[in-house]
């Protein structure tokens, strides 16, 4: 018993005692799961403390899209490469503490920009794409939608009404 076992027969086992046995180890399995499913268990994970070190790798990641914004061809491989970091490493820092995959951060930032673009009346919708690292206008407006839920158009229409 105190190796942890729930039972022990000796022999030779009669089998009335075998079955009284296994009926009550099958019914304090059941009290035991009973006990368990009743109560209140927390099983959300413990809120991480975000370091002075990974703000300053978030901030110093974030700050690298923005000076690449307009270049279509800075990847996730490009920014683990600035921040010399392998790219499983950035992976798991960025999603861990963005919350999203590096690709989506770096768009995220960019489409971010594009909404403050179309705040400022005097962009078409070509140039906050292209400024902001999009080569192609169908992707840009599919990603935008995702994000705003509008279309880059109906977006721009919307904040030049908002100015007015």
């Amino acid at each position: 018993y105190e190796a942890g076992a729930d039972a022990y027969l000796e022999k030779p086992v009669e089998l009335e005692m075998l079955l009284i046995r296994i009926r009550n180890l099958i019914k304090q399995r059941e009290k035991f799961k009973t006990v368990v499913n009743s109560m209140e268990i927390d099983l959300e994970p413990v809120k991480v403390a975000v370091t002075p070190q990974d703000q300053k790798f978030v901030l110093d990641a974030k700050e690298l899209v923005e000076k690449n914004l307009s270049d279509p061809d800075f990847t996730v491989k490009t920014l683990s490469a600035e921040l010399n970091v392998t790219s499983s490493m950035l992976y798991r820092k960025i999603k861990s503490l963005a919350g999203l995959p590096p690709n989506e951060f770096i768009r995220s930032i960019r489409l971010r920009r594009a909404a403050q673009m179309f705040r400022n009346k005097s962009f078409t919708i070509s140039e906050v794409a292209f400024n902001c690292g999009f080569n192609d206008l169908g992707y840009f407006g599919v990603c935008f939608k995702k994000m705003f839920g509008k279309t880059p158009t109906e977006y721009q229409n919307e904040m030049a009404k908002e100015q007015e």
